[in-house]
């Protein structure tokens, strides 16, 4: 058990550094968090909390001796949607990204595992990972985006 401290202390680290993605694997689709830093300590200290991997990833050639290599924590695993909703009410910047990836980790798993979605099965988790990609973007929002973010 962790204090609240704790959870708001990832939530925030993973607000900054962190990405809640959905994503296809094979013919399932599968939730993850990671998050790079080339400090590995606050990744090990993710990994202490609610497990998952920290591996080293040296950069390649194409960068230049000034860049520092970069560690990467990663979780998929059992576990996934207690670490999501003990962390969701300190998110700030991934709250919708949060309650999106408590959907689709709430949905009933297949099975057997190995049997096709059926067409309804497929669409639900599709389209959640459509919307969390869709806030995953990069670059510039449009005009639309923009007049929404100053109503707020």
């Amino acid at each position: 058990m962790h204090a609240d401290a704790d959870y708001a202390w990832a939530a925030g680290f993973l607000d900054g550094e962190g990405t809640l993605r959905i994503a296809p694997n094979g013919n399932t689709f599968i939730a993850r968090i990671s998050a790079p830093n080339t400090d590995p300590r606050p990744l090990y200290r993710l990994q202490e909390m609610f497990g998952g991997v920290v591996k080293l990833s040296k950069r390649g050639s194409k960068f230049s001796d000034k860049w520092r290599d970069v560690y990467r924590y990663r979780t998929h695993a059992q576990g996934l949607l207690e670490m999501v909703v003990a962390l969701r009410p300190y998110f700030l910047v991934k709250d919708k990204h949060a309650d999106i990836m408590i959907q689709f980790l709430s949905l009933p798993e297949r099975t057997p595992k190995n049997r096709p979605y059926t067409d309804e099965e497929f669409t639900v988790r599709f389209k959640l990972m459509l919307e969390i990609n869709d806030l995953n973007k990069r670059g510039r929002i449009s005009a639309d985006e923009a007049e929404e973010e100053e109503e707020i």
